[in-house]
Protein backbone atom coordinates (compact mmCIF):
# COMPACT_ATOMS: atom_id res chain seq x y z
CA UNK A 1 0.00 0.00 0.00
CA UNK A 2 1.44 3.23 -0.99
CA UNK A 3 0.59 5.89 1.56
CA UNK A 4 -1.38 8.65 -0.12
CA UNK A 5 -1.70 12.33 1.26
CA UNK A 6 -5.15 13.41 2.11
CA UNK A 7 -6.42 16.46 0.24
CA UNK A 8 -8.76 18.72 1.96
CA UNK A 9 -12.51 18.07 0.55
CA UNK A 10 -13.17 21.68 -1.58
CA UNK A 11 -15.97 23.56 0.11
CA UNK A 12 -19.58 23.38 -1.56
CA UNK A 13 -20.44 26.78 -2.97
CA UNK A 14 -19.00 29.56 -1.23
CA UNK A 15 -21.62 31.92 -0.10
CA UNK A 16 -22.40 34.57 -2.93
CA UNK A 17 -21.05 38.57 -2.77
CA UNK A 18 -21.99 41.77 -3.79
CA UNK A 19 -20.24 42.16 -6.94
CA UNK A 20 -20.47 46.25 -6.01
CA UNK A 21 -19.73 46.23 -2.44
CA UNK A 22 -19.07 42.48 -1.20
CA UNK A 23 -21.47 41.90 1.32
CA UNK A 24 -23.13 38.49 1.83
CA UNK A 25 -26.31 40.02 2.61
CA UNK A 26 -27.96 38.99 -0.76
CA UNK A 27 -31.47 37.83 -1.43
CA UNK A 28 -33.38 37.05 -4.15
CA UNK A 29 -36.12 39.11 -5.79
CA UNK A 30 -39.36 36.93 -4.86
CA UNK A 31 -38.43 36.43 -1.23
CA UNK A 32 -37.64 40.50 -0.77
CA UNK A 33 -41.24 41.26 -2.04
CA UNK A 34 -42.62 38.48 -0.26
CA UNK A 35 -40.91 40.02 2.95
CA UNK A 36 -42.07 43.62 2.62
CA UNK A 37 -45.92 43.04 1.31
CA UNK A 38 -47.90 43.15 4.06
CA UNK A 39 -51.58 43.80 4.74
CA UNK A 40 -53.00 46.00 7.04
CA UNK A 41 -56.12 45.77 8.79
CA UNK A 42 -57.68 49.11 10.42
CA UNK A 43 -60.77 49.47 11.33
CA UNK A 44 -62.37 52.87 13.17
CA UNK A 45 -65.65 54.50 14.26
CA UNK A 46 -66.53 57.81 12.13
CA UNK A 47 -69.37 60.47 13.42
CA UNK A 48 -72.49 60.26 11.26
CA UNK A 49 -71.43 57.10 9.14
CA UNK A 50 -70.78 54.70 12.02
CA UNK A 51 -68.07 52.07 12.08
CA UNK A 52 -65.85 51.30 8.95
CA UNK A 53 -62.99 48.55 8.37
CA UNK A 54 -60.79 48.27 5.81
CA UNK A 55 -57.45 45.94 4.62
CA UNK A 56 -54.82 47.64 2.55
CA UNK A 57 -51.47 45.94 0.84
CA UNK A 58 -48.55 48.09 1.80
CA UNK A 59 -45.59 47.36 0.48
CA UNK A 60 -41.11 48.53 1.07
CA UNK A 61 -39.61 50.39 -1.52
CA UNK A 62 -37.16 47.53 -2.33
CA UNK A 63 -40.24 45.39 -2.57
CA UNK A 64 -41.78 47.21 -5.61
CA UNK A 65 -38.38 47.27 -7.05
CA UNK A 66 -38.63 43.50 -6.70
CA UNK A 67 -41.80 42.95 -7.89
CA UNK A 68 -42.67 39.88 -10.24
CA UNK A 69 -43.92 41.16 -13.55
CA UNK A 70 -47.75 41.32 -14.59
CA UNK A 71 -48.87 38.35 -16.61
CA UNK A 72 -50.76 40.20 -19.68
CA UNK A 73 -54.62 39.80 -20.03
CA UNK A 74 -57.04 39.65 -22.96
CA UNK A 75 -59.56 42.63 -23.35
CA UNK A 76 -63.25 41.82 -24.18
CA UNK A 77 -62.74 44.91 -27.07
CA UNK A 78 -65.12 41.71 -29.46
CA UNK A 79 -67.99 41.59 -27.53
CA UNK A 80 -67.84 45.42 -26.51
CA UNK A 81 -68.43 45.83 -30.38
CA UNK A 82 -71.64 43.79 -30.08
CA UNK A 83 -72.94 45.43 -27.30
CA UNK A 84 -72.29 48.68 -28.46
CA UNK A 85 -73.13 48.86 -31.80
CA UNK A 86 -74.75 45.70 -33.07
CA UNK A 87 -77.53 45.26 -30.68
CA UNK A 88 -79.13 48.76 -30.39
CA UNK A 89 -78.49 49.00 -34.33
CA UNK A 90 -80.82 46.07 -34.39
CA UNK A 91 -83.60 47.63 -31.37
CA UNK A 92 -83.88 50.39 -33.42
CA UNK A 93 -84.25 49.01 -36.79
CA UNK A 94 -86.93 46.67 -35.10
CA UNK A 95 -88.79 49.63 -33.57
CA UNK A 96 -88.90 51.00 -36.95
CA UNK A 97 -90.27 47.98 -38.44
CA UNK A 98 -92.79 47.79 -36.05
CA UNK A 99 -93.92 51.55 -36.61
CA UNK A 100 -94.43 50.87 -39.87
CA UNK A 101 -91.59 52.53 -41.21
CA UNK A 102 -89.39 49.53 -42.41
CA UNK A 103 -91.25 46.12 -44.05
CA UNK A 104 -90.05 43.23 -42.44
CA UNK A 105 -87.99 41.96 -45.50
CA UNK A 106 -85.70 45.21 -44.95
CA UNK A 107 -85.54 44.45 -41.52
CA UNK A 108 -84.15 40.97 -41.82
CA UNK A 109 -81.88 41.54 -44.53
CA UNK A 110 -80.44 44.83 -43.01
CA UNK A 111 -80.58 42.94 -39.36
CA UNK A 112 -78.17 39.96 -41.54
CA UNK A 113 -75.68 42.49 -42.86
CA UNK A 114 -74.94 44.29 -39.68
CA UNK A 115 -74.57 40.57 -38.22
CA UNK A 116 -71.93 39.49 -40.93
CA UNK A 117 -69.99 42.94 -40.61
CA UNK A 118 -69.98 42.63 -36.60
CA UNK A 119 -69.27 38.82 -37.01
CA UNK A 120 -66.15 39.73 -39.26
CA UNK A 121 -65.19 42.37 -38.04
CA UNK A 122 -64.95 41.07 -33.82
CA UNK A 123 -63.20 37.34 -35.51
CA UNK A 124 -60.70 40.26 -37.31
CA UNK A 125 -60.22 42.55 -34.03
CA UNK A 126 -59.57 39.24 -32.01
CA UNK A 127 -57.67 37.85 -34.47
CA UNK A 128 -54.84 40.68 -34.41
CA UNK A 129 -55.51 40.81 -30.17
CA UNK A 130 -54.48 37.25 -29.98
CA UNK A 131 -51.45 38.11 -32.00
CA UNK A 132 -51.15 40.65 -29.67
CA UNK A 133 -51.72 38.54 -26.64
CA UNK A 134 -49.36 35.79 -27.36
CA UNK A 135 -46.48 38.23 -27.96
CA UNK A 136 -46.48 39.92 -24.71
CA UNK A 137 -47.40 36.46 -23.21
CA UNK A 138 -44.10 35.38 -24.45
CA UNK A 139 -42.30 38.85 -22.98
CA UNK A 140 -43.83 38.17 -19.69
CA UNK A 141 -41.99 34.20 -19.37
CA UNK A 142 -38.47 36.19 -20.84
CA UNK A 143 -39.71 38.44 -17.88
CA UNK A 144 -40.49 36.06 -15.43
CA UNK A 145 -36.92 34.01 -16.08
CA UNK A 146 -35.22 37.25 -15.19
CA UNK A 147 -37.06 37.64 -12.20
CA UNK A 148 -36.56 34.46 -10.49
CA UNK A 149 -32.71 35.19 -11.18
CA UNK A 150 -32.17 38.55 -9.97
CA UNK A 151 -31.16 39.01 -6.78
CA UNK A 152 -30.67 42.07 -4.24
CA UNK A 153 -27.91 43.33 -1.85
CA UNK A 154 -29.39 44.73 1.41
CA UNK A 155 -26.56 47.13 2.10
CA UNK A 156 -26.31 48.55 -0.92
CA UNK A 157 -29.45 47.75 -2.88
CA UNK A 158 -27.45 46.64 -6.07
CA UNK A 159 -29.59 44.29 -8.03
CA UNK A 160 -28.04 41.51 -9.89
CA UNK A 161 -28.95 38.70 -12.76
CA UNK A 162 -26.87 35.29 -11.54
CA UNK A 163 -26.06 32.94 -13.71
Amino acid sequence: MSKQSIKPIPSRRQPPTCPHCGSDRIKSADRIYEEGTYQVTHSGYSLGTGRYRGISTAQSGLAQRAARPTAPTMSAIPIALWIVFWFPGVLWELFYCLTGGMSQQAFVASSVQKFLIMAIGSVGIWWLQKIAYDRAYNRYWKQLGVWTSTYFCLDCGESRIRE
